[in-house]
């Protein structure tokens, strides 16, 4: 009997009975990268939105999760969808419906890829359909706060519909550093600024970019804008934006590709005009 109890305590002891081991960040990209080769781009960003939410205070492991989570996001799985994508861009300044026909078929092959989903939220934007834009974005934007992609057509979208609560609410997410460097958030400053008919700030704004900037055609448009806040219309900048943009290379445009406005402004510059 007491053999047996022996025999029974010492294989006790040698069952393992320690918690498992916690997946590791580097584990997590690991097994979101295997999912992102079988095509499953949703379930990797889950894995990685799990992973960022268990590590929000680890810095490095938070940064690593959220730069990987932005890169599968935006990642091209089809080839075809790309293509697609390529195409609608090229006829973004000409042809704005052969543009939202093209986008449209690349987010039928991808419907959880950031940038085409981003893309076809600014082209509705540029025809004027606010809610539309948001309905697109919005359940991605509620599942993944941490793609600056879907922040900034968000924080787009909001303006447009001049909801300045929630675009405040959206900027929250973003670093100010990342705000004070990023272009799309500095135009997206401005043109709240100018929404708010705050001129100092509007100013202060255009100024700044004016100086990180100085080539962006786009800052005529803003110009413009400024001048009519204070009662002076110069109709020389509107023929000076009218020349540059439509002289803009391929190359400069997609500098810009992400302001849904980006030398898209003439209707509107000719039209307050002819109400004076």
């Amino acid at each position: 009997m007491k053999t047996f109890i022996f025999f029974f305590v010492f294989l006790f002891s040698q069952i393992n009975f320690s918690a498992p081991e916690v997946e590791s960040y580097k584990d997590l990209i690991e097994k979101a990268q295997n999912l992102t080769l079988q095509k499953d781009r949703q379930q990797a960003i889950n894995v990685l939105l799990n992973g960022i939410q268990r590590d929000q205070k680890n810095k490095v492991a938070f940064n690593e999760l959220k730069k990987k989570i932005e890169e599968i996001g935006s990642l091209f799985i089809s080839d075809k969808a790309q293509q697609l994508f390529e195409t609608s861009l090229s006829f973004k300044r000409k042809d704005i419906s052969q543009a939202t026909q093209k986008i449209n078929e690349a987010l039928r092959i991808e419907p959880d890829n950031v940038q085409i989903l981003t893309e076809s939220a600014r082209l509705m934007i540029l025809k004027g359909d606010c809610l539309g834009a948001q309905d697109q974005v919005l359940k991605t934007y509620n599942k993944n706060k941490y793609d600056d992609q879907i922040l900034l057509a968000m924080g787009q979208i909001q303006l447009c519909l001049k909801a300045i609560d929630q675009y405040f609410a959206i900027r929250a997410n973003i670093d100010l550093k990342k705000q004070n460097e990023n272009l799309d958030w500095q135009i997206l400053e401005l043109q709240r600024s100018l929404f708010e008919k705050d001129r100092l700030k509007s100013k202060e704004k255009f100024a700044h970019l004016q100086k990180v900037d100085p080539k962006n055609p786009q800052l005529l448009y803003w110009q413009w804008k400024l001048n009519k806040i204070e009662g002076n219309e110069d109709s020389a900048l509107r023929e000076k934006y009218n020349l540059r943009c439509n002289n803009v290379s391929a190359r400069v445009f997609r500098v810009y590709e992400k302001d849904p406005y980006f030398c898209n402004k003439q209707a509107e510059m000719e039209t307050e005009s002819a109400k004076k």
